[in-house]
């Protein structure tokens, strides 16, 4: 699988990044170190205990991460939590959205390592 495949298939902009970045090597190890990032869980826990300052902090993060490596779909949903999560309370609305950002950050970690696993191999 190629880089821009992978943006492809999570919902990417990858001429976008590429512009920014200007180099695939840069882009991998920034995906790479995605893989590594704890903002996911840091909100997953911040949900569980009722955090709601820490859970803002964390996905607050993770909507940058993703703006700057050009997950758009990933982006958007990050975008709606941390609205969600604005005036620091965590309400019935969260843990769908949660829902649907653990669906597709699961999906953007599954394609990222497929990719890095083909760099590998290849």
């Amino acid at each position: 699988m190629t880089l821009e495949k992978a943006y492809e298939r999570f919902g990417g902009r990858y001429t976008v990044v590429h512009q920014r970045l200007k180099k695939d090597e840069r882009i991998m190890e920034y995906l790479g170190d995605f893989l590594e990032d704890e903002e996911f869980d840091k909100l997953k826990k911040a949900l569980e205990n009722g955090d709601d300052r820490t859970a803002f902090r964390a996905i607050h993060t993770l909507k940058g991460i993703s703006m700057n490596l050009g997950l758009v779909n990933l982006e958007k949903i990050c975008i709606s939590l941390t609205e969600n999560l604005r005036d620091s309370s965590i309400n019935a609305q969260t843990p769908t959205l949660f829902e649907q950002l653990e669906k597709e950050y699961t999906e953007v970690c599954t394609v990222i390592r497929q990719l890095l696993n083909n760099v590998v191999q290849g």
